[in-house]
């Protein structure tokens, strides 16, 4: 099911004996397929992810392929949205907003941009202000992003550097990637440039960092990696 085209990406079983699962139907494949090797597709197995809740805590995983922006080239980024509540431990409501490229059937989001999170905290906090607050936040899903997007163009062309050495030494000196890191970063980046363009760009350099960091095995690394982007977009780009 599906509300104004959000709707959660179909997964893969946990088990191959799972009870729940089926084999995925045409109306549950998302359309975005960069890397067809990893996304669901009609007939592969899936099973119910992406919604949780408790008596005291819920998290919920929903995309939006009507909500996306075309660069022209054939790269295609969507909507997406984390929203987790928790009445327990920290008491915080967060909602994480960003742009992707392709979610995998694991749910592993690739090429996300743009990043925001807003955190809202229960403790404090009178009941109308906590719904004011949540529906503020809630509404910014929603929101076309124009600003967002304007932002992402402006990537395409504000450079890191004007040489690789310029750029390697930006990685590392500013964002705090180590050398091995900044040098497979770029050469990821000018083995996609067709699709996201110069390497030396803020959007080439940081669409290598995301490429790159699917590579690794290891999800604190990943996770790493991808917050670098969110780092050097908020640090050259003005918001």
């Amino acid at each position: 099911a599906s509300h104004n085209g959000w709707v959660v990406p179909p997964a893969r079983p946990v088990s191959s004996n799972s009870a729940r699962q089926r084999p995925a139907t045409e109306s549950d494949v998302l359309r975005a397929s960069s890397h067809s090797g990893l996304v669901i597709k009609v007939r592969d197995m899936i099973a119910p992810a992406g919604l949780y809740a408790s008596d005291k805590d819920m998290f919920a995983f929903m995309v939006n392929e009507n909500i996306g922006y075309n660069f022209g080239n054939g790269e295609t980024l969507y909507r997406g949205f984390f929203i987790s509540n928790s009445e327990v431990g920290d008491a915080y409501l967060r909602v994480t907003m960003f742009y992707y490229d392709t979610v995998c059937g694991n749910h592993i989001v690739w090429g996300a941009k743009n990043v925001r999170e807003v955190k809202i905290k229960h403790m404090g906090r009178k009941a109308e202000e906590f719904r004011y607050h949540v529906g503020k936040a809630i509404k910014g899903i929603e929101n076309s992003g124009h600003q967002d997007l304007l932002q992402l163009e402006a990537a395409r062309t504000i450079k890191l550097g004007s040489t690789k050495d310029e750029v390697l030494k930006v990685a590392t000196s500013k964002f705090g990637f180590t050398q091995k890191d900044a040098e497979s970063v770029y050469a990821k980046s000018i083995e996609f440039e067709d699709i996201h363009g110069d390497p030396r760009t803020v959007w080439g350099f940081t669409s290598g960092v995301t490429r790159y960091s699917q590579l690794t095995p290891y999800a604190d690394k990943r996770d790493e990696l991808d917050r670098k982007v969110t780092l050097i977009l908020d640090t050259t780009l003005s918001y």
